[in-house]
């Protein structure tokens, strides 16, 4: 395809979806126009706000939407203007006929933007968009069976692993507490399921005498994919709070038949009833109004309610451990119930608080050798959720085979099928849940949407994404932007010391080769540019021609025109342990440092324009800039920065003079690996 494409061929899209389309593809590629209006979207719409704030597409990438709409619009024409599940299928059906020997991931790759346009419809001016969701709801990757990956082609995904953290954390902050109450009411309701069929019937009809009194509505459900079904009455609501059993009194029976009927009659049903005399507590929405984060969390097993936003908190929590903790998947299967310590450690005359978690390392070990490491706020709150959760189901111990000691993450957490798995697993259908949750919390304009959520992602790419954000500092930041905690300005300017404040490492040893290869990527990068470039236009500061010395002796030049091996850029890395790379420099450390480092480098009083060990990338200059730029105007410490940038770099402005502010920021992101670039230009609201 011709990559200097700049137009967009709409002439075979039906003449009805023509506008539709067109508006969404300009909404793609340009956001903010959700926010902004400018192309008549209607920027009043509850999600109006989320899905001003993704990521813009390529040009390329309209073109390629726009090649699926011309394939999938006419086929879904031909089955009517509201679909149901079975038109639904048969357009699935339909589009792997039209090429019968196309992989199921080619047919998938056709409708998998039919959901998002449907998400948009209310922007778009067109609610009524299909009468319903997209296949039922049901993953497109799911309808056309695409094979999930193997547990072996995983790479680190900062994009996905860092929206997907944001709404772990976004859930516990926000949900955990309502759902956690409502757990608890319930599991102080005495268990009648042992009792006879006439015996909980005449509970469940007290309790709706009860219910008559107060005046209220009746719980409603609503199924996750029910878009296009009235709410209805829940009757299982009333036999679960009432401690009874739902498969003895699966639906109202002899009197209380009567009884539903009339209550249904005179009070009508409710989305925002649940049965709880609970409230659900109100959080900052995109527009900074307050409002509930969900209508009601009804004690029912399907649907939109308690059981599915309980199993999702579990997942929450597993995750937010998983990540910033960067256990191994065994090693999180063998995190013992009562894992969290509290201690302190000696700085000066001050005993400094600190919690760590013990558990057990597997790796090189013939058994888990138990070890413990210190763990974030974030980590401990999600224990923490997770033990009161566990309390609340009811869960019985389950003792891990090896350690003897009983698990954290007890299978049952999930509240699906318990598998014959010794714990709690990231697998199976979790990532689906977290793009459910995505949907329902972007459109009630509380979150931005998420990035298109993958098939898999297992344990080993959470880990590695982890341990690599702590490794290297920007790689950090671009997650931290991804989470939806910073912009892409924040990752560009450059944060240092936010990550022990996030991620922390259970196995210390399996950072430094990540940091080895990180090195060495980042010295080969450095000599094709100054191969391209020349010494002077690719490196400042007065230690580039210690640098290049350095490059030269070490060979990295060769390395620049052939596949280079990660055991090749550790050995690179190893032969130069004097050589770092900061967020401003790269350091090559020597004697007369003005940071004052006796051993190695100290970045927190780095002076990258003066010291004669300091070697900037041209991004990395740019980040000075922009720096710069953002302290003009400040007094104090911000000033003062100004002042000795300036003094330091007076060639700094000058260089940068005709740049924008952008222009700065997308310069320092092309430094950064493309996943993480791509992590770092997911932007928040401001």
């Amino acid at each position: 395809m011709n990559q200097s494409v700049r137009n967009i061929e709409f002439a075979d899209i039906p003449v009805r979806w023509r506008h539709v389309v067109k508006d969404w593809i300009l909404l793609r590629l340009n956001p903010t126009l959700a926010r902004t209006g400018a192309s008549g979207l209607d920027t009043s719409a509850p999600n109006a706000l989320a899905l001003a704030a993704a990521a813009p597409v390529s040009m390329m990438t309209a073109v390629a939407y726009a090649l699926t709409f011309k394939v999938t619009l006419p086929i879904i024409d031909a089955h009517g203007t509201v679909l149901t599940a079975a038109g639904w299928r048969s357009v699935a059906q339909a589009i792997e006929d039209r090429s019968p020997g196309n992989a199921p991931l080619t047919s998938a790759t056709y409708a998998l933007q039919l959901p998002a346009l449907w998400k948009a419809r209310h922007v778009l001016g067109a609610p009524e968009m299909f009468g319903g969701r997209p296949f039922g709801g049901e993953s497109v990757m799911k309808v056309f069976k695409v094979p999930e990956r193997g547990p072996n082609t995983e790479r680190p995904n900062p994009e996905i692993c860092g929206a997907v953290l944001g709404l772990s954390l976004w859930i516990m902050d926000h949900c955990a507490e309502d759902i956690l109450t409502r757990r608890e009411h319930l599991a102080q309701v005495p268990d009648r399921t042992h009792l006879s069929r006439p015996e909980q019937l005449a509970v469940v009809m007290d309790d709706l005498r009860r219910w008559r009194e107060t005046g209220r509505a009746l719980p409603a459900t609503v199924g996750l994919r029910g878009d296009t079904v009235d709410p209805a009455p829940s009757w299982a609501t009333f036999v679960k709070m009432a401690g009874c059993s739902n498969k003895v009194l699966k639906n109202p029976v002899g009197p209380a038949v009567a009884v539903w009927a009339d209550l249904r009659r005179e009070r009508g049903v409710s989305v925002t009833e649940d049965g709880f005399d609970l409230p659900i507590q109100p959080v900052p929405a995109l527009d900074g109004s307050l409002r509930p984060w969900t209508d009601g969390l009804i004690a029912t097993r399907y649907g939109n309610g308690l059981d599915y936003w309980t199993s999702l908190l579990a997942f929450a929590c597993a995750y937010v451990v998983a990540l910033l903790t960067t256990v191994r998947d065994r090693e999180f299967a063998a995190l013992p119930d009562d894992c969290i310590r509290a201690g302190s450690y000696e700085r000066g005359d001050t005993d400094v608080p600190v919690t760590r978690m013990r558990g057990f390392l597997v790796k090189n070990v013939p058994e888990p050798r138990p070890a413990t490491w210190v763990v974030s706020e974030d980590v401990v709150r999600a224990v923490q959720i997770i033990k009161r959760l566990k309390k609340a189901l009811h869960l019985a111990p389950r003792v891990h085979p090896t350690t003897g000691e009983e698990i954290l993450f007890h299978p049952g957490l999930g509240l699906g099928k318990v598998t014959k798995t010794d714990s709690m697993v990231l697998q199976f259908e979790w990532l689906r849940r977290f793009e459910r949750a995505g949907e329902i919390l972007s459109d009630r304009g509380l979150i931005a949407a998420l990035p298109e959520l993958p098939t898999w992602l297992s344990h080993r790419t959470i880990r590695i994404t982890g341990v690599q954000c702590y490794a290297s500092q920007p790689w950090g930041d671009a997650l931290a932007a991804a989470q939806g905690h910073w912009s892409s300005r924040k990752v560009a300017e450059g944060y240092y010391g936010h990550l022990p404040n996030s991620v922390y490492i259970a196995d210390p040893e399996s950072v430094e080769e990540v940091r080895q290869v990180v090195l060495g990527q980042t010295l080969v990068d450095v000599a094709a540019d100054i191969t391209e470039l020349g010494l002077s236009d690719a490196i400042g500061g007065r230690g580039a021609q210690r640098l290049d010395d350095t490059l030269i002796r070490s060979d990295a030049y060769k390395l620049i025109n052939e596949p280079v091996t990660g055991k090749q850029l550790v050995k690179l890395a190893k032969g130069n342990k004097n050589v770092v790379a900061g967020t401003f420099t790269i350091c090559v450390f020597g004697p007369g440092g003005l940071c004052g480092g006796v051993t190695e480098a100290n970045f927190r009083l780095c002076r990258p324009g003066a010291c004669k060990n300091s070697a900037m990338t041209k991004g990395q200059r740019a980040r000075q800039e922009l720096a710069r730029r953002e302290h003009i105007g400040r007094e104090g410490i911000f000033e003062r920065a100004r002042k000795k940038i300036e003094a330091d770099m007076p060639q700094l402005k000058p260089e940068f003079e005709s740049f924008t502010d952008p222009e700065l920021i997308e310069l320092i992101l092309t430094e950064l690996p493309g996943s993480y670039a791509a992590a770092a230009r997911r932007q928040v609201v401001a």
